[in-house]
């Protein structure tokens, strides 16, 4: 039988979007838009135009005008969820007296949480396991009955046989021990037990790393030359590990060696993992190098045809 191909749903959509600071005023105008995981699209076009509130708005900082905004599967104003969109602005966002190990780490720990839940784990690995009816049903029974007996083992080395407690008393108030203790358990699952986790730092030394970074890992941001920020904001949203990155002018301030080592690292997360990029770039032959799709935001100035602003999307 013939498999019916799944249809791949976009990480960004806009419809019928207009995005500014006045309602009276907007600054590009986009009827139609769709992004997709796997993807790298560039916003090109003249200064003030609006490619960083495009950005913005994406990103969920600031509302649109008009018009739908879905963002991996939430439409505005509902925000995505913790870790799914990473986002290097063109002020970059770091904590100029800490670390650049802690600023990385930040980005790490949203991705990954400082903690583990054990109820994601206990789903993840246990309830969604193949061995769960052969393994993890006999694994609490005997649990449970290990409990049980050492609730017996309590009660009988207390003062309840010498007060005059029948056995069959003694296994009941056991038994009922045994339930409390089980619920309250579980009640700990639901809410969410939290362990450290030692995945996070490793994917920030990874990410460090991965910029060149590791002999600068306890210098603070403020020592820092403009390009070395700009490559820490990169590996603090690389360490976030998310599905959609937001990326405006990262390149700049960056060497043509610099540039080509930053982009391949980007380039390589993004086809690896399925995920998306969106980068403003000034730099148009730039932008057409790096881009699968190049989105060239226009309000006059670039093509003398168009009155109004608008946003065209231009394939390479």
């Amino acid at each position: 039988m013939e498999e019916i191909p799944c249809k791949i749903e976009p990480i960004i959509r806009l419809n019928d979007v207009s995005i500014g600071y006045k309602e009276d005023q907007p600054l590009v105008q986009i009827p139609n838009l769709e992004i997709f995981p796997g993807e790298i699209v560039a916003i090109a076009g003249p200064s003030g135009v609006g490619k960083s509130t495009l950005l913005k708005t994406i990103a969920g900082l600031m509302r649109p005008i008009s018009g739908s905004v879905e963002v991996c599967g939430k439409i505005s104003p509902k925000r995505v969820n913790r870790g799914e969109l990473g986002y290097v602005p063109q002020s970059l966002g770091l904590v100029r007296h800490a670390s650049v190990q802690h600023n990385v780490m930040l980005g790490a720990n949203a991705g990954h949480n400082y903690f583990y839940s054990f109820l994601t784990v206990f789903r993840a690995y246990i309830l969604n396991s193949p061995k769960v009816e052969k393994i993890v049903y006999p694994g609490l029974t005997v649990l449970l009955l290990l409990s049980l007996f050492g609730n017996l083992l309590l009660l009988t080395q207390g003062q309840f046989l010498s007060t005059g407690q029948s056995l069959f008393g003694i296994v009941f108030l056991a038994m009922i021990l045994t339930m409390v203790e089980f619920v309250f358990l579980m009640l700990l699952v639901v809410l969410g037990i939290r362990f450290p986790s030692s995945f996070a730092k490793r994917k920030a030394l990874d990410s460090i790393k991965s910029m060149g970074l590791e002999e600068k890992i306890s210098e603070p941001i403020r020592r820092l030359s403009g390009g070395q920020q700009r490559r820490v904001a990169t590996a603090r949203t690389l360490a976030q590990s998310p599905n959609l990155i937001l990326a405006d002018e990262f390149l700049s301030e960056l060497d043509q060696e610099t540039i080509d080592m930053v982009l391949g690292e980007v380039t390589e997360y993004v086809r690896s993992n399925n995920a998306a990029l969106l980068v403003v770039e000034h730099d148009i032959s730039r932008a057409k190098m790096m881009a699968d799709r190049l989105l060239v935001i226009d309000d006059g100035r670039v093509n003398p045809f168009i009155t109004e602003p608008t946003a065209m999307e231009v394939k390479i």
